[in-house]
C-alpha cells in the first residue's frame, strides 16, 4: 500500500469550501423556492448533474498534472460521493470530510491513504520528518466493496461510507505519511513556471466550480453510473500510482548519478585550476629565463664592446713602445759610436805621444847630442843593440811563422775544396730528401682532402638528423591539428548535449500531453484506452545510460589530464635541459674569448717585438756598412757588414798603418816591409775572411733559428687563432640552435597552455565521445612513442657525431703537427742550401771568376783555387831562400867597439818598429790570438819541408778550427 500525499492541498480544500458554501447558499430556504421535499435541499436535475460531473471530470485531468493526480482523484470521489449522497447530509459534514478526506482504491489490491492529522506537505511535518521517504506495503488480496449501496431507497437512512473511511483514518497513527517527489515539491524553473500557470488555470476552474455547485445534487439517477466511474478510476488509479512510483524511483537514481557526476565533475575542475596554477608558475618561470637570456645578451655585447675598446688602446699602446723603443735604440747607437770614437781617439793619441817621445829619444841618441848623461850612453846603448837583436831575431820569427800560416792556408785551401764536394753531394742528398718530403706532403694534402671529405658527410649526416628533427617537429604540429580537430568535434558534441536537453523537454512536454491525453479519455467511461509510457520509460533508460556513459568518459578524461600533466612534465624537464645547455654554452663561449684575446695579445707582442727587432737589424745594418765605406772595406765583400770584429780590427790595422808610417823608412827595409805588410795583409784578410764567414755563418744560423722559432711561434698562434674562431663559430651555431630550440619549446608551452585552457573549457560538458576520444588516446600514445623514439635516435646519433667530430680533429690536429715538421725540415734544408750557394758565390767573388752555377763553373773555380795555393807556396819557398841567404850575414853578437851608429839603417827601422815586437813562438807551440775578448787558439805545424811542397791529399789533412766550428 502506498501513500500518496498531494504537493498543495489547500487549492482543493478551498475549492471544496467554495463548492459547499455555495451548495448552502443554493440549498438554503426561501420563500417560494421550495421544489421538493428532500430533507430541506432543493434537488439538482438531471442535465446540470450530467454536466457538473464532467466538469469534476476534467478539473480532475488537470489537477492530475500539477499534483500526481491524487488530489484531483480524491476531489472526484468527494464530489461523486456528496452527489450520490442524501440531501440530510450537512455542508459541515461535507467540509469535514473534505479537510480528512481519504481514499481506498479497489480492483490491485493497493489503497491510497491520506491521514488528516498532521498533512505531509505541511511545513510542521518537513521538519519533524525531514529525511523520510516513501514506503512501499505488500498488496493485499482482500477487494473492498464499493463505498455505497445502490440498493439504499432513501439518503437520509444512509451513511455514507467515506465517512465511516473517514472515522476510521483518523485513529490510524502518523506513519503512513510520506514526502513527495523531488519532481512534485521543487524543480527546476520550468516546472515552478508551469506551476504558476496551473495555479492559475486552477483559479478560473475554481470560479467554474463555484458556478456549478450552485446547483444541487439530483436525486440518485446517476447513482450506478456514478458507482461504474468510481471503480473504473480507482482500477487506473492503482495502476498510475505503480507507474508513477516506478518513474520516481529512476528519477532518484537518476538525481543521485547526476549528484556522483557533479562531484567528479568539481574534482576535475579542481584538478585542472592546479594544472592551470602550475602552467601559470612555468610561464613566470619562462618569462624569468627570458629576462635572464636578455641580461646576459647585454653582458655580451658590454664585454665585446669593453675588448675592442681594450685592443684600441693595446694598440695605440704598442705603437707609443715601439717609437719610443726605436728612439732608445737611435740614442744608445749614439752614444755607443761616441764612446768607441773617444776611446779610438784616445788611443790613438797615447800612442801618437808614446811615438813621438820614442822619436825624440832615437833622434837625440842618433845625433848624440849632449843632452843625456855620458855615463849612461853605454848602457844605453847596450840595451839597445840587445833591443835591436830581438828585434831581427822576431822579424825571423814572424817571416818562419808567415811561411808556417801560408802553408796552413794551403791545407785549409784544400780541406775547403773537399769540403765544397762534400757539400756538393750534401746538397744533392737534401734534394733528393727534398723531393721525398714533397711526395710525403702531397700525401698528407690527400689524407687531409680524404679527412675533409669524412668532415663533409658528417656535416651531410647532421643536416640529415636535423631533417628528421624537423619532421618530428612536424608530426607534433600534426598531433597538435589532430587535438584542435578533437576540440570542434567535441565543440559539436556540446551541440549535441543541447539538441539532447531540448529532446528531453520535449520528451517531458510530451508526458504531460500523455497524461492530459489520459485524463481526457478517462472523461469518457465508454472508451477505456490503457495508456503507454513506453516512451517515458525509454528516454529515462537512454538517460542512464548516457549518465553512465558520461561516466566512463570523465574517467578517461582523467587520464588524459594525469597523462597530459606528464607530457608538461617532460616539456619542462627538456626545458630546463635546454636552459642548463645554454647556460654551459655561454660559459664555455666566455673561457674562449678570454683564451681569444690572451694570444692575440700575445701575437701582437710577439710583432711588436719582432718589428722592433728587424728595426733594430736594419739600424745596426747600416751603421755598420756605413763605417765599412769609411774604413774601405767594400772590396772584401757584402759580408764584412755584418762582422763587427772584422771593423775593430780594421781599425787597429788602420791605426797600426797611421803608426808605421810616421817612422822613416829606407829603400830595402821598405822594400821588405811592404812585402811583409802585402803578405800580412793578405794573411789577415784571408783570416778576417774566414772569421766573417765563420760568424757570418754563427749570425745566419742563429737569425734562422730565432726566425724559425718566431715562425713557429706565429704558426702555432695562427693555428690556435683558427682553432679558436672555428669553435667560437660552431659554438655561437649551437647557441643560436639552443635559442631556436627554446623558442619553439616557449612556443610550444604555450600551445600547451592554450590547449589546456580550451580542455578546461571542453571538460566542464562532456558528452558522448568515448569512441573517438579512445581513438585519439591510442592515436596521440603511438605518437608520443614514436616522438621519444626519435628523440632517443636523434639524441644517439648527435652523440655519434660529436665522436667522430672529435676524433677528426685529433687526426687533424696530427696531420697538421706533421705539416708543421715537414716544413721546418724543408725551411731547414732551404737554408743550408743557401747557405752552400752563399759559400760558393763567395769563393767565386775572391777568385773574381764570372760564372754560372754548375759542375763547370765548380771545376774552374776547383782549379783556380789550386792555382792560388801553388803560387802560395812559391812564395813561401821565395820568402824560405831569401830568410836563408839573409841569415849567415846576420851578425850572431855585437862587439862593445861598435857604436849604436854602425848599423844599419834596417836593423834600425825594424828596432824602432815597437809595433812589430811580439813573442818568438816555439815550433809545434800553440799560438793564441785574442781579439776583443775571443781567444782562438792555433796549432802551429811544423815548418814544410821540400816534399811537402805539394797539396795535402783530401783524405789526411790536418784538422782546423774551421772544421771544428762547421
Amino acid at each position: 500500500m502506498t501513500s500518496i500525499t498531494p504537493a498543495s492541498p489547500q487549492p482543493s480544500v478551498s475549492i471544496t469550501q467554495n463548492i459547499l458554501r455555495r451548495q448552502d447558499a443554493v440549498v438554503a430556504p426561501g420563500p417560494g423556492t421550495r421544489l421538493g421535499d428532500l430533507g430541506g435541499h432543493p434537488a439538482m436535475s438531471i442535465f446540470r448533474q450530467e454536466s457538473l460531473s464532467d466538469e469534476v471530470n476534467r478539473e480532475s485531468a488537470n489537477l492530475t498534472t500539477v499534483a500526481g493526480g491524487g488530489m484531483a482523484l480524491q476531489f472526484k470521489t468527494s464530489i461523486s460521493s456528496t452527489t450520490s449522497s442524501s440531501t440530510q447530509t450537512s455542508s459541515e459534514t461535507v467540509v469535514h470530510r473534505m479537510s480528512g478526506i481519504s481514499v481506498q482504491t479497489s480492483g490491485n489490491g493497493h489503497e491510497a491513504v491520506c491521514s488528516a492529522g498532521i498533512h505531509a506537505s505541511s511545513p510542521e511535518y518537513l521538519l519533524q520528518h525531514p529525511h523520510q521517504t516513501y514506503q512501499t506495503h505488500q498488496p493485499t488480496t482482500q477487494t473492498t466493496q464499493p463505498p455505497h449501496s445502490v440498493q439504499q431507497p432513501h439518503p437520509i437512512q444512509q451513511t455514507h461510507p467515506l465517512q465511516q473511511n473517514h472515522t476510521i483514518q483518523q485513529s490510524q497513527p502518523h506513519t503512513a505519511l510520506h514526502l513527495l517527489p523531488d519532481w512534485t515539491t521543487g524543480g527546476p524553473p520550468e516546472q515552478k513556471d508551469n506551476m504558476a500557470v496551473y495555479e492559475g488555470e486552477m483559479r478560473k476552474k475554481d470560479q467554474l466550480i463555484e458556478e456549478l455547485m450552485k446547483l444541487h445534487p439530483s436525486h440518485g439517477l446517476n447513482k450506478v453510473r456514478v458507482g461504474e466511474a468510481e471503480e473504473a478510476l480507482r482500477s487506473d488509479l492503482a495502476g498510475m500510482t505503480v507507474k508513477v512510483e516506478r518513474l520516481e524511483q529512476q528519477v532518484r537514481d537518476c538525481g543521485a548519478s547526476v549528484a556522483s557526476k557533479d562531484s567528479r565533475l568539481t574534482e576535475l575542475t579542481r584538478q585542472l585550476d592546479a594544472h592551470r596554477q602550475e602552467h601559470a608558475r612555468q610561464a613566470a618561470t619562462i618569462i624569468t629565463l627570458r629576462q635572464k637570456l636578455q641580461e646576459e645578451e647585454s653582458a655580451t655585447v658590454s664585454l665585446r664592446a669593453n675588448q675592442r675598446r681594450g685592443e684600441f688602446t693595446v694598440g695605440a699602446l704598442t705603437r707609443e713602445n715601439r717609437q719610443q723603443a726605436d728612439r732608445i735604440n737611435d740614442l744608445e747607437n749614439r752614444l755607443r759610436t761616441h764612446l768607441e770614437e773617444r776611446e779610438s781617439a784616445e788611443q790613438r793619441s797615447e800612442t801618437a805621444q808614446k811615438r813621438l817621445v820614442e822619436l825624440v829619444r832615437v833622434v837625440t841618441s842618433c845625433l848624440s847630442m849632449g843632452d843625456l848623461d855620458p855615463r849612461d850612453a853605454h848602457e844605453k846603448l847596450s840595451t839597445k843593440l840587445a833591443e835591436l837583436v830581438q828585434e831581427c831575431a822576431r822579424l825571423r820569427s814572424e817571416v818562419v811563422r808567415t811561411s808556417e800560416a801560408l802553408e796552413q792556408q794551403e791545407g785549409e785551401a784544400g780541406a775547403a775544396r773537399q769540403t765544397v764536394s762534400r757539400l756538393v753531394n750534401e746538397l744533392d742528398d737534401e734534394k733528393r730528401t727534398v723531393e721525398e718530403q714533397k711526395i710525403a706532403l702531397e700525401e698528407y694534402r690527400k689524407e687531409v682532402d680524404d679527412l675533409k671529405n669524412k668532415q663533409r658527410a658528417m656535416e651531410e649526416e647532421v643536416k640529415s638528423v636535423r631533417e628528421r628533427l624537423h619532421n618530428t617537429n612536424k608530426s607534433y604540429n600534426t598531433t597538435l591539428e589532430e587535438l584542435h580537430t578533437v576540440e570542434r568535434q567535441l565543440q559539436r558534441a556540446k551541440d549535441e548535449v543541447v539538441v539532447t536537453e531540448h529532446r528531453r523537454q520535449q520528451t517531458e512536454v510530451e508526458g504531460r500531453g500523455f497524461l492530459t491525453t489520459v485524463a481526457t479519455l478517462l472523461s469518457s467511461p465508454d472508451n477505456r484506452i490503457a495508456p503507454d509510457l513506453q516512451a517515458v520509460t525509454d528516454s529515462i533508460q537512454g538517460l542512464v545510460a548516457s549518465n553512465r556513459e558520461e561516466a566512463e568518459h570523465v574517467e578517461r578524461l582523467t587520464s588524459q589530464v594525469t597523462s597530459l600533466g606528464e607530457q608538461s612534465r617532460r616539456h619542462t624537464e627538456l626545458y630546463e635541459t635546454a636552459v642548463k645547455r645554454g647556460r654551459q654554452s655561454d660559459a664555455d663561449l666566455h673561457a674562449l674569448a678570454t683564451r681569444c684575446r690572451q694570444l692575440e695579445a700575445d701575437q701582437a707582442a710577439a710583432e711588436a717585438s719582432r718589428e722592433g727587432v728587424m728595426i733594430q737589424k736594419e739600424k745596426v745594418e747600416r751603421t755598420l756598412g756605413r763605417v765599412v765605406e769609411a774604413l774601405g772595406l767594400a772590396e772584401m765583400g757584402h759580408e764584412v757588414t755584418n762582422d763587427v770584429e772584422m771593423i775593430v780590427c780594421r781599425c787597429h790595422q788602420l791605426s797600426k798603418l797611421e803608426g808605421e808610417k810616421i817612422v822613416d823608412k829606407t829603400t830595402t827595409v821598405y822594400q821588405l816591409q811592404r812585402k811583409v805588410k802585402g803578405l800580412r795583409e793578405a794573411v789577415e784578410r784571408k783570416d778576417l775572411h774566414v772569421d766573417m764567414l765563420r760568424r757570418k755563418l754563427a749570425l745566419t744560423e742563429d737569425a734562422a733559428r730565432a726566425s724559425r722559432h718566431l715562425e713557429e711561434e706565429r704558426d702555432e698562434i695562427l693555428t690556435k687563432y683558427k682553432r679558436q674562431c672555428r669553435m667560437m663559430e660552431r659554438l655561437n651555431g649551437e647557441v643560436a640552435e639552443t635559442r631556436l630550440q627554446l623558442r619553439d619549446l616557449k612556443a610550444q608551452m604555450t600551445q600547451a597552455g592554450e590547449d589546456k585552457a580550451r580542455l578546461n573549457q571542453v571538460q566542464k560538458k562532456v558528452d558522448e565521445m568515448t569512441t573517438k576520444i579512445d581513438e585519439l588516446d591510442v592515436i596521440r600514445s603511438r605518437q608520443q612513442k614514436k616522438i621519444s623514439h626519435l628523440k632517443e635516435q636523434v639524441k644517439a646519433q648527435g652523440e655519434h657525431v660529436l665522436e667522430e667530430r672529435r676524433l677528426n680533429e685529433n687526426s687533424m690536429e696530427g696531420v697538421t703537427q706533421e705539416l708543421a715538421l715537414t716544413k721546418q725540415n724543408l725551411r731547414d734544408i732551404t737554408r743550408r742550401d743557401k747557405q752552400l750557394t752563399e759559400f760558393r758565390r763567395t769563393v767565386v767573388e775572391l777568385l773574381g771568376m764570372e760564372g754560372e752555377a754548375g759542375p763547370d763553373g765548380d771545376y774552374e773555380a776547383v782549379c783556380r783555387l789550386e792555382r792560388v795555393v801553388g803560387a802560395h807556396k812559391e812564395l813561401t819557398d821565395l820568402s824560405r831562400r831569401l830568410d836563408e841567404i839573409t841569415a849567415p850575414s846576420r851578425p850572431s853578437r855585437l862587439s862593445p867597439d861598435q857604436s849604436f851608429l854602425d848599423l844599419s839603417e834596417e836593423l834600425r827601422a825594424l828596432a824602432d818598429d815597437t809595433n812589430n815586437q811580439r813573442p818568438i813562438p816555439s815550433r809545434n807551440s800553440a799560438t793564441t790570438t785574442t781579439h776583443l775578448g775571443i781567444t782562438h787558439t792555433h796549432r802551429c805545424p811544423r815548418p814544410p819541408s821540400a816534399h811537402s811542397s805539394r797539396t795535402p791529399s783530401p783524405t789526411k789533412r790536418p784538422s782546423t778550427d774551421e772544421d771544428e766550428d762547421s
